[in-house]
């Protein structure tokens, strides 16, 4: 019973851990989808303006965007490529 009982708790340890890497794949695609049309949308040009997720538009400096544009390279690395 014992053998029996610990096969039960690895098969539903196993169980849960591929849910769990199921579950983070999803985000991780989720979030190489809005890294890439963050950078896409960042390299456009003649855009300046940015809307911040509390929906006010601000002005991006030239050192702004190329700071947001390497934060979206970093995400692109770590999202679209684990």
């Amino acid at each position: 019973l014992d053998a029996m009982e610990e096969r039960r708790v690895e098969r539903q340890n196993k169980e849960a851990l591929e849910k769990q890497r199921k579950e983070m794949d999803e985000i991780n695609e989720k979030n190489c989808i809005i890294a890439r049309n963050n950078l896409g949308k960042l390299q456009q040009g003649g855009i300046k303006r940015y809307l911040t997720p509390e929906g006010e538009v601000i002005r991006l400096t030239d050192d702004e965007r190329e700071r947001r544009l390497a934060e979206a390279h970093q995400q692109i690395e770590k999202y679209c490529n684990p």
